[in-house]
């Protein structure tokens, strides 16, 4: 078992073989399979994390415009467009 400070080292780590599997987020992972030879995603673990945008409270434009905005990329499709084309399908 390995630790590395920077996920850039265990990257490269993997890919020279010197270590045989890391444990990262998946959206990571994937982008590393898809611009990376010679490594492959195996499998996930769901923890039923979920990531956020954080707003100053007092910012209440701001914070229209991003839910105006995500709502417009839902309801378009173009966010799962992007959900796909950056971290594929699960």
């Amino acid at each position: 078992l390995f630790h590395y400070d920077k996920l850039s080292d265990a990257l490269l780590a993997l890919k020279r073989g010197d270590i045989d599997a890391i444990i990262i987020d998946e959206p990571v992972a994937r982008m590393f399979v898809r611009t990376v030879s010679g490594v492959q995603y195996d499998f996930g673990i769901y923890t039923g994390e979920q990531y956020g945008i954080a707003v100053n409270k007092d910012s209440k434009d701001l914070l229209n415009l991003v839910n105006t905005v995500i709502n417009n990329m839902k309801n378009s499709g173009q966010l799962d467009t992007l959900v796909q084309k950056w971290f594929g399908s699960g």
